[in-house]
């Protein structure tokens, strides 16, 4: 019998490994009732009903065979089954919620080997991160970020905790990076690419010359292996196939444990993704009293070595060690991140400031709406294109003379870094950088030489930040129409081969927002919120949508729901801060505000929107100041179109503290980068006039209505300068006691 159960297990994960759901179900099922209903056995079939998605079977099966408070494992496993379902309070009904004054080091549940070393992550980091997942979708993202910081004290390696913190925006920069500095020293030797691509994984707002060296140092060529390591590897491959190859070890309860029933109770359980070629039978020998760890791995004698993601282990080393279910706890909680908005057109009465910007989207993104000059930017720094094309062609992109840095932690120098030039996640941070820069072209051709070009077509992480940089290029006509026709085919793809993901109907959205189409963009960005509450693009991109119609009350609402779902990201609060301004609320404006510059005080635009909201206070020295820093903050230093905007609004203020010179310098710069702006160049009469230079002023009002014929404020300030020119004419021609010359403007009324 023991020998059928031996082949049975061997037969039921190979199932499982090749998706035969319906076959390991079946001999699983037997299993089970020729074993008695062994422990080690019962996993194996609720892996089965796992991997065919039949989670309630898997769950009662856990109840009915009373082993979910047997072993750390069982717990988990049938907390995942919870978490399939959708049931969040009984997730965290079963795992507890362990008071936050409580260590993870601490945990009842220890585990006597490495975080992350040997054949995979820590059950308890799972079962922490497990914790946060239901605190998140319960929506309390304070619990739900201590509990994702908890489950990386407990194992470093366990990613899914990362990805949450940072994909959410439940941490703000500086609190992303003393998190990954945290975690530096616990990382296993030769592990440093992982720690310089959790840190580039961060906000890109301070320090970009630090993530920077960080991606060309994992974008350079590895060392070349030593002699006596590929020698190494050679023999360690050579071994993993004889092993493969010739069942050493294999599920063999009875050489593990001495035969038996007990033998076969006692049995190890394996991982849900338990490693090829490893031994799943060593258990303990002896009494049996000590039920074995899932996926503990071993020779066939209970404990021989076995070879995991970095490096093997005994099974003496975790044997009992994992009896009981864990009560790790956390500490502190998380808060925010950034990115920028502002709102306007500067077109209209010379004393109302501009109300336009530049909004800049976190290469989670904000986007340009039709009828604001938003600016979709972030702080941080450029790298160029060119250095983006070797990344696509071949798989190690920069070359050890680029290699800032390199040789860190993965051995070598003279430039040598970790190799992953051609991998899509350290594509994608590059791509984000170049976002963050303002180099929309460069970003935009990276990660279209990926999802357009056949390398990748379907790299999600990818497609954020391409539909980010598509949509700026596609409302600002840099780059003609294709990018907008790019985003209407990635739509049309997207929602016809990937119709439950929120990414695809914000492509949508974004394409129709180009398209200068907002309340197409409405509808389609809605379903995007509606299928993800987390996706935090979509949710800012249906404010601007809303903002673009003038529709404040909705534009706010979709900005206060970012803002708490998203309390890492400033750009909700700029995006409030903009709309209270536009409405009149100064106060409320002005705290807003505040709060996005506090989260972001590098942000270009939060200091445009303050010096926006300055001037409607009639604070113009401080408006003046405010935009001047927004200037300055300008990513390459270097003012584009998006920026136009910020230099009409500082050239109103120069003209309000009578500074004409530079009044005119302003709006010579802003008219440069947008040549066919009617406001500007009624401005720019304006300031001609008060200067005393009526000619100029007469050609700058006269080339601003051939724009705007229907411009109120300059066809007024025209025919007022016409009749105060021809009363001039007429007094003068009476003090000299004749007929005067026909004013210069007297045929324009």
């Amino acid at each position: 019998m023991e020998s059928l159960c031996s082949r049975l297990r061997e037969l039921v994960q190979d199932c499982i490994d090749k998706h035969l759901t319906t076959s390991a179900i079946f001999y699983a099922d037997k299993l089970v009732t020729f074993s008695g209903s062994a422990p080690a056995d019962v996993y194996l079939l609720v892996q089965a009903y796992f991997a065919a998605r039949q989670f309630q079977r898997a769950l009662s099966l856990l109840r009915t065979s009373n082993v979910v408070e047997q072993n750390a494992e069982f717990t988990y496993l049938a907390g995942c089954c919870l978490a399939e379902a959708g049931e969040w309070e009984e997730v965290l009904a079963l795992l507890g919620d362990d008071e936050a004054d409580q260590e993870p080091t601490a945990a009842e549940d220890s585990v006597l080997e490495p975080p992350g070393g040997g054949a995979g992550v820590r059950v308890q980091a799972g079962m922490a991160c497990l914790r946060g997942r239901a605190f998140e979708a319960l929506e309390n993202r304070g619990r739900a970020a201590i509990w994702y910081k908890a489950a990386l004290r407990l194992d470093p390696y366990c990613y899914d905790a990362f990805a949450a913190l940072v994909d959410g925006h439940l941490l703000t920069n500086e609190e992303e990076v003393a998190l990954v500095e945290g975690l530096r020293g616990r990382l296993a030797e030769g592990d440093r690419w992982l720690e310089l691509l959790m840190r580039v994984r961060c906000k890109k707002y301070f320090q970009p010359e630090v993530v920077e060296e960080a991606l060309r140092e994992l974008e350079a060529p590895a060392a070349p292996a030593p002699a006596a390591d590929a020698e190494a590897a050679t023999s360690h491959q050579q071994t993993v196939v004889a092993e493969i190859g010739t069942g050493s070890g294999a599920l063999d309860p009875e050489a593990a444990a001495g035969g038996g029933a007990a033998a076969a109770a006692a049995s190890p359980i394996p991982y849900m993704t338990p490693p090829r070629g490893v031994s799943r039978s060593g258990v303990e020998g002896g009494s049996g009293s000590n039920t074995g760890t899932p996926g503990t791995p071993g020779g066939g004698g209970g404990g021989g070595g076995s070879h995991g993601r970095r490096g093997g282990r005994g099974t003496g080393a975790r044997r009992g060690a994992r009896g009981a279910t864990t009560a790790a706890a956390a500490a502190v909680a998380a808060a925010g991140q950034e990115t920028p908005y502002a709102g306007g057109s500067g077109d209209e009465r010379m004393d109302d400031a501009p109300a336009s910007g530049a909004h800049h989207p976190h290469p989670h993104h904000h986007y340009q709406t039709p009828h604001q000059a938003h600016a979709i930017h972030d702080a941080a720094s450029p790298e160029t294109a060119a250095a983006l094309a070797a990344p696509l062609q071949r798989r190690a992109v920069v070359s050890p003379a680029d290699g800032a840095g390199g040789g860190g932690g993965g051995g070598g120098s003279g430039g040598y870094g970790c190799g992953l030039g051609g991998n899509v996640d350290v594509l994608t941070c590059r791509a984000e950088l170049l976002f963050h820069k303002g180099e929309y072209e460069a970003a935009y051709a990276l990660t279209r030489a990926v999802l357009l070009g056949g390398s990748d077509p379907y790299a999600m992480q990818l497609l954020p930040v391409h539909i980010a940089a598509g949509t700026q290029l596609a409302c600002s006509g840099a780059a003609g129409a294709g990018p907008r026709n790019d985003l209407f085919l990635l739509g049309h793809r997207l929602t016809h081969e990937h119709p439950d993901l929120a990414v695809s109907w914000y492509a949508v959205g974004c394409y129709y927002l180009a398209a200068r189409q907002p309340e197409a963009a409405r509808r389609y960005l809605g379903r995007a919120t509606q299928l993800q509450r987390g996706f935090a693009p979509a949710w800012l991109a249906y404010g601007h949508a809303f903002s673009a119609q003038d529709e404040r009350d909705q534009a706010m609402s979709a900005y206060r729901t970012a803002a708490r779902l998203f309390p890492g990201l400033h750009t909700p609060q700029l995006g409030l801060g903009a709309e209270y301004c536009a409405t009149a609320s100064l106060l409320m404006a002005e705290r807003a505000l505040l709060l996005a510059y506090d989260i972001c005080p590098n942000d270009p635009a939060v200091c445009h929107e303050l010096g926006v909201l300055m001037y409607k206070c009639g604070q113009v020295a401080a408006a003046a100041m405010w935009l001047d820093r927004a200037l300055a903050l300008v990513p390459g230093g270097k003012c584009t179109v998006h920026w136009e905007a910020t230099l009409v609004a500082l050239g109103h203020c120069m003209r309000k503290l009578c500074r004409f010179a530079d009044a005119a310098r302003c709006y010579g710069e802003a008219l440069a980068l947008a040549p066919a702006s009617p406001g500007t160049l009624a401005a720019l009469g304006l300031v001609a006039q008060l200067s005393g230079d009526p000619r100029v002023a007469v050609e700058r009002y006269h080339a601003a209505l051939a724009l705007r014929p229907d411009d109120p404020f300059t066809a007024d300030m025209l025919r007022e300068y016409a009749e105060m020119a021809a009363a001039e004419e007429e007094a003068a021609a009476a003090a000299a006691g004749g007929p005067g010359k026909a004013p210069v403007l007297a045929g324009v009324r």
